[in-house]
C-alpha cells in the first residue's frame, strides 16, 4: 500500500512540475503549434508540407517541401525547398528538387523553378531552371535551357518534354551532344 501510495505522490509531483513548466514565459507548445501551421490573410501557411497523390491505392507522387502557402482563392499552393519523388512502375522513383514550386490544386499540375534537379536511377539526370509536371498526361515539360546526362551521353539544348511511362525523352531547340568512350 505504501508503494502505490509513493507511486501516487511521485506521478501527481511529476505532473505538477510538468504543468509549471509549460505555464512558464516563453514559447508554449501551443504556440509553437500554431507557429507551423498559421492563417494568413490569403489562405494557410505550413511548415515540413508534404502531399501525396495516389490512384487506385497506389502513390503516383508524393512532394515534400519546407514551407507551403495556400491560396484558396487561386487554387494553388505555392511551395519553397522543393522535394518532388514521381514513382514510375519502370524506373522506380524519379527524384525531383527545386527552390520553389507551385501546385494547381485542381489540376495536380506542377511546375517546380530554382537550379532544378531530376535524377532516374544512377543513369539519367537532368538539370534546368523550371520544370513543369502535366498530372493528366504524367509528363514533364521544360522551356528553358537543360542538360541532360545519360551514361556516357551528355545533352544540353533548349526546352525538354519527357514521358515517363513510355520511356521517352526530347531536347527540342539548339541540341549539342557529346558522346564520352568510357
Amino acid at each position: 500500500m505504501r508503494r502505490i501510495a509513493l507511486s501516487i505522490a511521485l506521478a501527481f509531483m511529476v505532473l505538477s512540475g510538468v504543468a509549471w513548466w509549460f505555464r512558464q514565459p516563453g514559447i508554449s507548445w501551443q504556440a509553437a503549434l500554431t507557429s507551423a501551421i498559421v492563417p494568413q490573410e490569403h489562405g494557410i501557411r505550413m511548415e515540413k508540407f508534404s502531399l501525396r497523390d495516389t490512384e487506385r491505392h497506389q502513390t503516383r507522387w508524393e512532394i515534400l517541401a519546407d514551407v507551403a502557402q495556400v491560396d484558396p482563392q487561386l487554387n494553388t499552393t505555392t511551395l519553397e525547398g522543393v522535394h518532388l519523388t514521381l514513382f514510375s512502375l519502370k524506373h522506380g522513383t524519379v527524384q525531383v528538387t527545386a527552390h520553389r514550386g507551385l501546385i494547381q490544386n485542381q489540376s495536380k499540375d506542377m511546375q517546380v523553378c530554382g537550379d532544378v534537379q531530376l535524377v532516374m536511377g544512377g543513369e539519367f539526370s537532368l538539370m534546368t531552371e523550371c520544370l513543369q509536371w502535366v498530372a493528366a498526361e504524367q509528363s514533364l515539360a521544360a522551356d528553358t535551357p537543360v542538360t541532360v546526362e545519360m551514361g556516357n551521353l551528355h545533352v544540353e539544348g533548349r526546352g525538354f518534354r519527357g514521358w515517363i511511362a513510355d520511356e521517352r525523352f526530347e531536347v527540342h531547340e539548339q541540341v549539342l551532344a557529346r558522346w564520352s568512350e568510357p
